[in-house]
């Protein structure tokens, strides 16, 4: 299970181990599972030092006519890429949209990010757009891979940011 997880990038895998971990009468047993969650942890962790997505290329001109490198590309020509087929390539535009530094409390941002990870089934795209939201939105990830904190997180406090957006200019006082 543990093979599925890092070579595939199966969240669905890693949850199912998650679970086993939890669930083993045997201290043995229990403690196999955890060698092996730590396993797949030390493959997709923030602290891996590894980046799947390398060879990941983006059809710049297809996104902007006017520009031929992806660091060319600004946040809102990157946001609706996260919507993305392709997993490796959503971890793509979330590093370049954690490159460019987007703004922090950006309702829109923050709310795409969301979204993708939402529909998320690869853990390397659920490590970059978990740092991505965190970035976004000034709360932690933590420590799962899955990053269900910080989407819950989200979800409890989405009215609250949405009210606080950064995008918003505020009406001019009489």
């Amino acid at each position: 299970m543990a093979d599925v997880a890092i070579s595939q990038g199966d969240v669905e895998a890693y949850r199912k181990l998650e679970r086993i971990t939890t669930s083993l009468e045997s201290d043995e047993a229990r403690n196999a599972a955890l060698a092996e969650l730590f396993r797949v942890y030390q493959a997709y962790s923030i602290f891996s030092g590894v980046s799947r997505t390398a060879g990941i290329q983006l059809n710049v001109p297809a996104i902007n006519s006017h520009k031929s490198k992806e660091e060319e590309l600004d946040v809102d020509e990157l946001v609706p890429m996260l919507e993305e087929a392709e997993p490796l390539a959503r971890a793509k535009v979330a590093q370049l949209i954690s490159k460019k530094g987007p703004k922090l409390k950006s309702f829109k941002t923050s709310e795409a990010v969301y979204k993708a990870l939402k529909k998320e089934t690869h853990l390397e795209a659920y490590k970059v757009l978990g740092g991505l939201l965190a970035q976004v939105t000034g709360q932690e990830a933590g420590g799962k891979l899955d990053k269900r904190e910080i989407i819950d997180w989200y979800e409890k406090n989405r009215d609250r940011l949405r009210k606080e957006d950064s995008d918003v200019t505020p009406a001019p006082s009489p």
